[in-house]
């Protein structure tokens, strides 16, 4: 139906039968794919993908392709830095953009991988040359070993392979036979006693080095070296006449860039940010999950074991044993499901290139996109979880200039708090960029990783919450305002409500620069405080220092203030002598914020008054605002950045009871509201929507509580054409 010019519409509705939303596709319909490393030591309970998410959530994930030459499995875990064995292989899956080398020479004060140096960065040092390395060129993705009758197989899967002449990848063998104290051999820059063997690959070629004399033989000749460009894959197989495995070896993997005829490493040097003597190696495989949790260092990358160990030039502590006996019975262990925070990875059904893109942003510091297919995010499991019943999820985004990590590192307590004490399942983005704002492909990466979190674990949909810092809390206000049927509440840190900018005084506004952004996504249209209205039904804590001169004061009390008027629940806590960085990276002190994270989601409440700014919705990547609850297919009649388009909505047919608003807090640093019950109101099948520039709207009267075969009054006003509809009901105008 629609609605042709501005006016009033009455029908009666005979209720049909329930709608089926094209848009809010069901779980059922639509389930999330399982991973391919699916556990054997657990079956999450079933827990289907809410209803009313963008087509993003529901999207199956892709399949990497696998590589030529390799007959072994693709089950790799999904945990970085572990492995596991499967029917003839050892899997490994390392660290995604860990490829920063030695704690070696600062070149810059800016990193590619976050904030000013060192705060977001990693604390190796090493930068490529090459324009062709697309900053990323020698980042080791995953690792097989394998074995058959025949051959031993060796396979690298590179996380950029753009340029195939621009890796080289060294297996350091350990037969058994003994090593030697030089040098090793091709340039790599490090010594290692314990290495008699070195298997040599690059896109030139593959050769079997003995250290001992320096002798090679080119394992191509008996065996097979291949280059996969799909699957970003080198793949090696070697001949057991050339080297026949048997007992147990110790196995290591380094990488760097090819010198330039692809058969040794090439020299790193104090320009790319090697001290003199430092080796030419920038990524160190089979580093564990559990070396790199007890780095000391603030480990944004999860490298910082690594830096450490290259930059003294020791790496006996990352080798990985390889049990060919194992390997020639088939042995099959289960993929690792640790506990505590570990980085996983998963395939995103977008890919705009390949390593770490630049981004124009206006100032002295370098940022970069991450538009690749496979994509990270940090995830902590408390020790409690195992499978067996749905825990809650609480989203934990990552302030701007940070990354997937940043919570562990300098907010454990709020880590503790959230997710170990409440047994939840915290997870943290990357976000595909260190400045997304959370919009566009940040968007996407919340939508993706949402459908991978229920396809591998047990989670509760009805208990899932929100928290961030900073841009993180500007995310945070983003998906309560934008989805708010989704979340059962919100806590933000230092929260900015626009972003972009910072707001020095009171209509003040100083533009930062911090992202292209042409579409005005985020920058022309990023206010939110208007779309405060939209968090009726998920409570909010602010949390805000008062010498914050990024995020000031002001801007989180006029938040406040929104939610006073509208007499919404929420708590804002006030620390005053607080800043900001110091406040967000230092203080952790944030148990109030952790203690908000609790109850449930609200279902199909009586009234939904939602507004939204039309240029957020993104069809091409299939994320944005189209509704809440039983009002969906919302499109604004003018998108232009800034316009917003409203829906206030009610239906009396849902029981319902109007709330006792109670102030809280001291009136001083802490001030807010909160509901208890009130008394109820009479019910009746009668449903008022009024429309301001909507395009289209769907109303769903079966989830608005009128029963199929029940007569109801539908009353529909628009300020101008809007194509409605109500499928499931029968119009009598």
């Amino acid at each position: 139906m629609s609605s042709p010019k501005p006016g009033r519409g009455r029908w009666l509705c005979l209720c049909l039968a329930a709608l089926l939303l094209p848009w809010s596709v069901p779980a059922e319909a639509a389930p999330a794919s399982a991973s391919a490393s699916a556990s054997a030591e657990y079956s999450p309970a079933s827990t289907p993908l809410p209803s009313g998410m963008p087509p993003a959530a529901y999207t199956a994930e892709p399949e990497l392709p696998a590589p030529e030459g390799w007959p072994f499995s693709e089950a790799f875990p999904r945990t970085s830095g572990t492995g596991r064995l499967d029917d003839g292989a050892f899997l490994w899956t390392d660290f995604l953009y860990d490829d920063v080398g030695a704690r070696g020479a600062t070149v810059s004060t800016s990193n590619p991988r976050g904030m000013l140096y060192p705060i977001g960065g990693p604390v190796g040092t090493y930068r490529y040359q090459a324009e062709e390395a697309r900053h990323n060129g020698a980042d080791i993705f995953r690792a097989g070993i394998g074995l058959d009758s025949d051959a031993s197989y060796w396979r690298v899967d590179w996380t950029t392979l753009a340029d195939t002449s621009v890796p080289i990848a060294a297996f350091l063998l350990d037969t058994g036979s003994g090593g030697t104290a030089e040098q090793l051999p091709a340039n790599i820059g490090i010594k290692d006693s314990e290495t008699d063997h070195i298997l040599l690959v690059s896109a030139a070629g593959a050769w079997l080095i003995d250290t001992e004399d320096g002798s090679r033989t080119d394992v191509a000749d008996s065996g097979a070296h291949i280059v996969d460009e799909e699957a970003r894959s080198f793949v090696v197989r070697m001949d057991r006449s050339v080297l026949d495995p048997e007992d147990d070896w110790n196995v290591k993997l380094v990488s760097g860039a090819a010198g330039g005829d692809g058969a040794g490493f090439a020299d790193v040097g104090i320009s790319n940010g090697a001290r003199p003597g430092q080796p030419n190696i920038y990524n160190v495989a089979f580093r564990t999950l559990d070396q790199e949790n007890a780095a000391e260092d603030k480990n944004a990358w999860m490298e910082a074991e690594q830096a450490r160990g290259l930059a003294a030039g020791d790496i006996s502590s990352f080798g990985q044993e390889v049990s060919w006996t194992e390997l020639g019975e088939g042995g099959t262990t289960p993929e690792p499901r640790p506990t505590g925070f570990s980085n996983r990875w998963y395939v995103s059904a977008v890919e705009e290139d390949q390593g770490l893109v630049p981004i124009e942003n206006g100032n002295d510091f370098t940022t970069v996109g991450f538009p690749g297919r496979v994509q990270p995010y940090g995830i902590y499991v408390p020790t409690s979880y195992d499978g067996s019943e749905p825990a809650p999820m609480t989203w934990m985004l990552h302030s701007a200039g940070m990354s997937h990590n940043q919570y562990p590192e300098y907010s454990p307590d709020l880590v503790q708090q959230a997710c170990e004490q409440r047994g939840s399942i915290c997870v943290s983005p990357m976000g595909r960029d260190p400045w997304s704002w959370w919009v566009k492909e940040g968007e996407l990466s919340v939508w993706e990783i949402w459908n991978r979190v229920f396809a591998d674990y047990a989670v509760d949909a009805d208990r899932t919450t929100m928290t961030g810092a900073s841009m993180g809390g500007y995310g945070t206000y983003y998906y309560a305002f934008y989805y708010p049927h989704l979340f059962a509440a919100a806590s933000a840190i230092a929260p900015p409500a626009k972003c972009a900018s910072i707001e020095m005084l009171p209509g003040v506004e100083i533009d930062i620069g911090i992202q292209d952004d042409p579409e005005g996504t985020c920058k022309e249209s990023g206010n939110l405080e208007p779309l405060a209205e939209n968090g009726r039904y998920v409570p909010f804590h602010l949390t805000h220092g008062g010498l914050d001169i990024v995020v000031p004061s002001h801007t989180v009390v006029r938040m406040a203030d929104k939610f006073d008027e509208l007499d919404y629940r929420h708590e804002r806590k006030l620390h005053p002598l607080e800043g900001h960085l110091t406040f967000i990276l230092h203080k952790d002190n944030f148990s109030e914020a952790a203690e908000w994270l609790t109850g449930t989601r609200e279902q199909n409440p009586p009234r939904i008054s939602y507004s939204w700014y039309g240029n957020a919705y993104k069809p091409d990547l299939g994320v944005g605002p189209s509704g809440a609850w039983w009002l969906s297919d919302l499109r604004a009649r003018d998108d232009a950045p800034g316009e917003r388009a409203r829906v206030d909505a009610h239906s009396r047919a849902v029981p319902q009871s109007e709330p006792e608003v109670e102030p809280s807090g001291d009136g001083r640093n802490t001030t807010g509201l909160t509901w208890t019950e009130g008394a109820a109101v009479a019910e009746a099948p009668e449903i008022d929507v009024e429309l301001s520039n909507v395009d289209s709207a769907t109303v769903d009267v079966d989830s608005a509580g009128i029963s199929p075969g029940e007569n109801g009054t539908l009353t529909v006003e628009s300020d101008g054409e809007t194509a409605w509809r109500s499928p499931n009901c029968s119009p009598t105008p």
